[in-house]
Order: structure tokens, then C-alpha cells, then sequence
């Protein structure tokens, strides 16, 4: 499944906060997006992609900035490295996923 966003949409600027509008035009923490999708124009739904790794604890993925680095006891290594939730937002006519780790 295709996803989009980077490094901008993690820092919270315009370009990767949400569905189409929001690469143009963010005030402050609010952001104006359109809820159309950028392959069909069909309607984009909020949602998010959830993280099953600590047994029975649902949470919702993270962006962890850098490459991986491995760990042998937890898997990788996280330490002091700037994380942000997923905001995920997904297409109900054709499922193109866009993802955005806005901070």
C-alpha cells in the first residue's frame, strides 16, 4: 500500500500534514485540507495505523527520525531520537493510504 510524507510532514509544516490542502496553507496546529484523494479524488477518511508490539497494549505507530539501528534485546534502538504518532488518512474509492507524522 502506498504511503506519502517525509521529513517536512514530521516537522509539521504544510507539505505533510493532510490529504491535498494541507501541502498548502497551515495556522499554527490547525490545518485546512480538503478530505479529497490525490489519485481519484474520491473521499479520504482519518484514521490510524495501530502498534501491537507490547503484548496487549494497543498504541498508535510512531515516525522515529534517523535510520534504524539495531538493537539485540528490544529490536532497534529508539533512545533520545524525535518520534511523532501516525495520523493516517485513507481512500474509501481506491484505499491509497497517506500518512503523516505531523509534530
Amino acid at each position: 500500500m502506498p504511503a506519502a510524507g517525509g521529513a517536512g510532514a514530521a516537522r509539521g509544516q504544510a507539505c505533510g500534514s493532510g490529504p491535498r490542502q494541507a501541502r498548502q496553507a497551515a495556522q499554527g496546529d490547525e490545518v485546512m485540507r480538503s478530505n479529497d484523494c490525490p489519485r481519484c479524488q474520491g473521499s479520504m477518511t482519518e484514521g490510524f495505523i495501530p502498534d501491537h508490539t507490547d503484548s496487549a497494549v494497543r498504541k498508535v505507530a510512531i515516525w522515529v527520525e534517523g535510520a534504524p539501528e539495531k538493537s539485540r534485546w528490544t529490536g532497534v534502538k529508539l533512545g533520545k531520537k524525535t518520534r511523532y504518532e501516525i495520523q493516517t488518512w485513507r481512500c474509501g474509492r481506491c484505499g491509497f493510504l497517506e500518512s503523516y507524522a505531523k509534530g
